[in-house]
């Protein structure tokens, strides 16, 4: 059974205090880092504002404040600028939530880095779906089966 691992950093968009140790934090606006936050988290500001439509390929398109922050954020982590960080969390209100999600779905770049993460399930966990298992009696008829069809 294939296994497939998405190994782009999840963004949380929750509260600072939902930060941890593996965490960076993404805040809106020049603010003080908010209370209750772990020391040594790196932390990188962002201006809400929605960059304008410019015309051109997206290539050549200049990124908005957002999608900078992001990437720099990123550059930051890959050069050992920064400590390792294995979940983003952002830190805005409405406008910035927006922003963010917007950049992830506009940005080449920062779609391959970063992906929108799932709320938590009530309960907590993973939730796993029971696969029957087929009777041997019925695997070994097929198995017979088939290899009297080969021959």
């Amino acid at each position: 059974m294939p296994i497939f691992v998405d190994a782009r950093i999840p963004v949380a968009f929750a509260p600072a205090a939902s930060a941890g140790r593996g965490d960076a934090l993404l805040i809106e606006g020049d603010g003080p880092v908010p209370d209750g936050v772990p020391d040594g988290l790196p932390v990188a500001r962002l201006a809400a504002a929605l960059p304008g439509h410019v015309a051109g390929c997206a290539c050549c398109a200049p990124r908005g404040p957002v999608a900078a922050a992001l990437h720099r954020l990123f550059l930051a982590r890959a050069r050992d600028a920064a400590a390792f960080f294995t979940r983003l969390v952002v830190c805005a209100g409405a406008e910035g939530e927006a922003a963010v999600r917007q950049a992830l779905a506009a940005d080449a770049f920062l779609a391959g880095r970063y992906r929108v993460a799932e709320p938590a399930r009530p309960g907590g966990g993973v939730r796993l779906h029971a696969v029957p298992r087929p009777e041997p009696e019925a695997a070994d008829a097929r198995r017979t089966d088939r290899h009297a069809r080969l021959s």
